[in-house]
């Protein structure tokens, strides 16, 4: 893989929230624990949502990270984790130890026709509707 994976890092009183963009792997995941040296003690969340790929080394970097965390009583956190990544943490047994949260998926409007057909019909949507300027959104948790 390449170092393609852009870091977003938002910055709370006693947190850091890291948003990954790309593959998480031998290449990228020393980009991702330099960034986290220079970050002070509190929460840390990394978001997964437009993460697409992680390998071997990248969960070794989310075990380190939780070990180190707990070591130290500060919370550690995976967020929007889509459910291919989370499919690699039940197959590694990690789901049972990283605390996580996963994805929610935006359904466009060219879907709401058929969103709206199916929720007439019994069907399983369960959300909430956003509207925006232009735009309505339906925020699904996957289940």
């Amino acid at each position: 893989m390449s170092k393609d994976l852009k870091i977003d890092e938002h910055r709370g009183p006693d947190s850091l929230r890291l948003r990954l963009a790309g593959p998480l792997d031998q290449a990228t995941a020393p980009l991702v624990r330099e960034r986290l040296h220079a970050a002070a003690a509190g929460t840390l969340e990394i978001d997964l949502a437009a993460c697409s790929f992680i390998s071997s080394a990248g969960l070794r970097l989310l075990l380190e990270l939780h070990k180190s965390f707990q070591s130290s009583g500060n919370p550690f956190r995976l967020v929007n984790v889509p459910a291919s990544i989370e499919n690699i943490l039940d197959t590694t047994g990690l789901n049972q130890l990283l605390s996580f949260s996963r994805a929610r998926r935006e359904i466009s409007l060219q879907d709401q026709r058929r969103t709206a057909v199916d929720h007439r019909h019994g069907g399983i949507f369960r959300g909430q509707l956003s509207v925006r300027p232009r735009a309505v959104v339906y925020y699904l948790q996957v289940s």
